[in-house]
């Protein structure tokens, strides 16, 4: 998931609720202003990061269905 790097605690603090994998990716992303299919709509550069986790869930409360939606309404609520 994509979100802006000031939602990035936020962020990494759902995933721990929610799915509790580790390690998780951590990879910084600058969305420029200039024209392209990716591009910042603001007319300012702003840094994302892009956050991912890779196994199994473990939790006994796991929903895969109800987890992505959260994850992703999340994702939208932060403007990522």
């Amino acid at each position: 998931m994509l979100v802006p790097l000031d939602k990035a605690a936020q962020a990494v603090n759902l995933f721990d609720q929610e799915v509790n994998i580790y390690p998780i990716w951590l990879c910084p992303f600058n969305l420029p202003s200039s024209p392209g299919m990716v591009r910042q709509r603001s007319g300012r550069n702003i840094l994302y990061l892009d956050i991912g986790v890779y196994g199994n869930c473990e939790l006994e409360t796991y929903n895969p269905k109800e987890t992505t939606r959260k994850l992703e309404a999340f994702v939208r609520s932060v403007q990522g």
